[in-house]
């Protein structure tokens, strides 16, 4: 590279870990991780133009590139074998995390394993994350002491900063504090350095993220433990260890924080106890995912599509905590989601290229900090969701790691035809992987507020268009049912052919039914919905107790009676049925059945909430 092709390239790796932490877009329908994808992308082609452009050495052909790779290429597959290929290509609309964005994951490690190979591009890179953080912690501060602009969260509620989710932050700054501690250690005025740290570790706290407090002192003992040379250090580490282990235990042996507690009590009791509904949670939906993955182990059912997928293995206990919406698309473990993805293979592949990144790292002293970090975010990945911005510093941490200085710099510099080429090829990716997607989910945005306050055809118009523009085929059916109600059925059939297990357009279609029904009279329709959706979800009491209430508006309660029967069998502990049956005796004129479901409905009310408030 020429000295100033160097300079562009390294300013675009510091806008690229800069820019993806603090940025988001308030006006657009998902606001936080759909939007960071979005401009993730953009800057690695500009990342990738520049590097094409340039003549440095193109990245080795060894383990780590060959893993990469094989990677890339299996997902690929499992795109290509997905029951929602637009979805696995583009991603879920939460979260932007399909194979183009992974694309971009491969391409920002590949680069790095070139373009970062000295320590002073390394120190200016990791010098702008650590920079990044201190904004993202100040504006976690801020929300917590009620200065949030945007009205993300309320004061004293857990900060969620830039993020989606104050899990997503807590999963973020473990990662960076690493880095910073590093910093202070070799700085001569350690005091700056010092107020860097104290602010990223008040942030952390306020998350009350115990995925990231695990992750984070996990990985750092880990890596320590593996670094300490002397007899002296091992023995401290390992007390260290076991005292952490010890509080584990007496927090776990306590009893349960009351509901009244503060917050931060909360999430220390119920720091990794069994019976708290996060880790139930996780729990049941790790072990529907197995079921998943039991079903197709090769390729798995493609990227993006654990809503889809997931649906006929769901346990019954999921119910008590609102079912797949209580994970919002995501496994939370990153190794069982690239199984239920694109396969075994691809979660073996990942598997290795960590363990590849990480044993070059233990190799070279002088990367403990970075190990660490790497570590608290493999960890957190393991117990919580995978985010656009912690994924993106793991695939760089790996790159890094495995960095590989080039001996020939020898490549023949591109003609002024091939550069214009690669910058107008630029251009174009970024507007259709990174422009087109946002401008999609403005006007779906824009639908739902207007949606929201009545004004109908200037919905219809914004949802129109933003259906338009994205090229997923059903990203915005469930609006569009939402707005147009029955013309849009059509929309919702072509859907529910390529989705028949989106549950969410299932449901319409069943409100679809019913409102047709009251007019008409007719409810075969509503009724033939309803088995559909039993068909995709068995095990799932909500969808039983939907049956059930189309029951009552038709006025059949004892078929209303047999589905809420169905659902207090699959889910014993779980209230609602029992207050369902309870209003079907009422309307039977059987008052001490009536009075039997309600006292049954109160007390699993009690045990659910007691339940729900352990954090």
């Amino acid at each position: 590279m020429t000295r100033s092709s160097k300079r562009l390239h390294l300013d675009l790796w510091r806008v690229l870990v800069l820019s993806i932490p603090l940025f988001f877009l308030p006006f657009t329908l998902y606001t936080f991780e759909p939007d960071k994808a979005a401009l993730l992308r953009a800057v690695i082609i500009l990342l990738a133009a520049t590097f094409l452009l340039s003549r440095g050495p193109l990245p080795p052909v060894d383990a780590p590139t060959l893993l990469a790779v094989s990677l890339w290429v299996w997902t690929g597959l499992a795109v290509a074998a997905s029951m929602e290929p637009a979805r696995s290509l583009w991603g879920e609309p939460r979260w932007g995390q399909g194979w183009i964005t992974l694309t971009a994951f491969v391409l920002l490690f590949l680069m790095a394993r070139r373009a970062l190979a000295t320590t002073a591009r390394q120190r200016a890179v990791l010098d702008a994350i650590i920079a990044a953080s201190v904004p993202v912690s100040l504006y976690a501060v801020a929300q917590a002491i009620g200065l949030d602009p945007f009205g993300f969260s309320a004061p004293w509620e857990r900060a969620q900063s830039t993020f989606s989710h104050a899990n997503a932050l807590g999963g973020y700054l473990v990662m960076v504090m690493p880095l910073a501690w590093a910093r202070w250690r070799e700085a001569d005025q350690k005091l700056p350095w010092a107020a860097v740290i104290g602010i990223q570790a008040l942030a952390l706290l306020l998350t009350l993220s115990r995925s990231a407090w695990i992750a984070g002192a996990a990985a750092a003992w880990l890596f320590a433990m593996i670094y300490a040379r002397s007899k002296v250090a091992r023995i401290t580490l390992a007390g260290a260890g076991l005292a952490g282990v010890a509080t584990i235990t007496v927090l776990t042996l306590l009893p349960t924080a009351p509901p009244t507690a503060p917050e931060w009590w909360q999430s220390l009791s119920g720091l990794v106890r069994l019976s708290s509904p996060t880790v139930q949670v996780r729990l049941n939906v790790w072990m529907a995912t197995l079921r998943a993955i039991a079903e197709a182990p090769l390729f798995g059912w493609g990227p993006e599509t654990l809503n889809l997928a997931l649906p006929p293995y769901i346990p019954a206990e999921l119910a008590l905590y609102g079912n797949l919406k209580a994970v919002a698309g995501r496994a939370h473990n990153d190794l069982l989601e690239w199984a239920l993805f694109a396969g075994l293979p691809a979660a073996v592949l990942y598997a290795a290229l960590l363990a590849t990144g990480i044993q070059a790292g233990i190799q070279r002293s002088t990367h403990l900090p970075l190990l660490i970090g790497l570590g608290a975010g493999v960890f957190n990945h393991l117990l919580d969701v995978s985010t656009i911005t912690s994924s993106m510093l793991v695939w760089l941490y790996l790159g890094i790691l495995t960095a590989a200085p080039a001996k020939v710099h020898a490549r023949a510099r591109p003609g002024p035809i091939a550069r214009t080429a690669v910058l107008v090829g630029a251009g174009g990716l970024i507007m259709l992987v990174s422009v087109r997607p946002v401008v999609a989910d403005t006007f779906g945005r824009s639908a739902l507020a207007l949606h929201t306050i009545g004004a109908t055809e200037a919905a219809a118009e914004a949802v129109a268009w933003a259906a338009r523009l994205d090229v997923r085929p059903t990203a915005y059916t469930w609006l569009q049912a939402d707005i147009h109600g029955e013309d849009a059925r059509s929309d919702l059939e072509s859907a529910l052919i390529r989705t028949p297990t989106d549950l969410d357009l299932v449901d319409r279609m069943v409100e679809i039914e019913r409102v047709r029904a009251l007019q008409t009279g007719e409810w075969t329709a509503a009724y033939a919905q309803c088995d559909i959706l039993i068909e995709a979800s068995p095990a799932n009491p909500d969808v039983h107790m939907r049956c059930g209430d189309l029951r009552l508006w038709a006025r059949d309660p004892e078929g209303a009676r047999r589905f809420y029967e169905e659902a207090a069998a699959l889910a014993p502990a779980y209230y609602q049925p029992y207050a369902n049956l309870a209003t079907v005796h009422r309307w039977l004129e059987d008052p001490v059945l009536a009075d039997h479901y309600a006292e049954r409905a109160e007390a699993a009310r009690r045990a659910w909430e007691q339940a729900i408030n352990q954090r």
